[in-house]
């Protein structure tokens, strides 16, 4: 595994590495508690079945995969724990590993900005058992590149079928690995069908021309629907349609006694 540590340099500047493919898919989000296979983003079983599709492919024809992630916090301690974790993960792979990248640290919106649009980021993959709204999506929808994601829960709201590259799935009951104060006993999220996800992987790359100019709808749909002016537009409607007009009340104050001199 190759590690893509923050520094002073610019993103555009630290993927212009020659050794980083061309082409490479990111990811963005937390890698939290939970087996592999059980943690919220799946990042786990996300990395495994890119290394399933792509290592067969010749090492100069591989794609990499970028991940913008971290469990907690940026200390080392975190930074190394996400290492072993990716290194345990791919480890089966040996030398047909195809490359992966960790990008660890803070960044600000500049660098975000160029990390979502430096020409070798070619497309996003989250295989998310569930989000609440998914903001790195929403963001990457900006760029109009491909966006391969689970379909089920909150990004689905701003995703357009016919734009994105969707991964089929079912409900299944949260493992006790992941389970904390937030994500209950018993209850359900999403768990993408792996098959199809490698399907999608592997279709992205091989055909991207098309899956390109099929995702140039996310820009559109995500300035023209879910910009700011347009939300708060929409919080207005919600707020003339549900809250009423309070009704003028003519307040009585009471007469007070005249004074009388003395």
């Amino acid at each position: 595994m190759k590690k893509v540590k923050k520094s002073e340099d610019k993103i555009y500047q630290m993927l212009d590495n020659p050794e980083i493919p061309d082409f490479n898919y990111l990811f963005v989000g937390h890698w939290l508690q939970g087996e592999i296979g059980q943690d919220r983003k799946d990042v786990g079983m996300m990395i495994k079945t890119f290394c399933t599709v792509f290592k067969g492919l010749p090492k100069d024809k591989q794609p990499g995969l970028i991940l913008k992630t971290s469990s907690a916090g940026f200390s080392v301690i975190d930074r190394e724990y996400i290492a072993e974790k990716i290194d345990r993960i791919t480890e089966e792979f040996g030398d047909a590993c195809p490359p992966i990248y960790l990008l660890f640290g803070d960044l600000n919106e500049s660098e975000m900005n160029s990390l979502y649009n430096d020409p070798k980021v070619k497309s996003m993959m989250m295989l998310s058992k569930g989000e609440g709204y998914g903001r790195p999506l929403a963001e990457f929808c900006t760029t109009g590149k491909p966006i391969i994601t689970s379909k089920w829960s909150g990004h689905v709201d701003f995703l357009p079928e016919e734009h994105t590259v969707f991964v089929s799935g079912e409900l299944t009951t949260i493992h006790s690995s992941a389970v904390n104060q937030f994500l209950l006993k018993d209850s359900k999220w999403f768990t993408v069908n792996y098959s199809d996800a490698a399907q999608k992987m592997n279709a992205v790359y091989s055909n991207y021309k098309k899956h390109l100019l099929e995702s140039n709808g996310l820009q559109n749909n995500i300035r023209k629907n879910f910009s700011l002016q347009k939300m708060t537009t929409k919080l207005g409607e919600i707020f003339d349609t549900r809250i009423k007009t309070p009704e003028k009340i003519e307040m009585q104050l009471p007469q007070l006694p005249t004074m009388k001199k003395v």
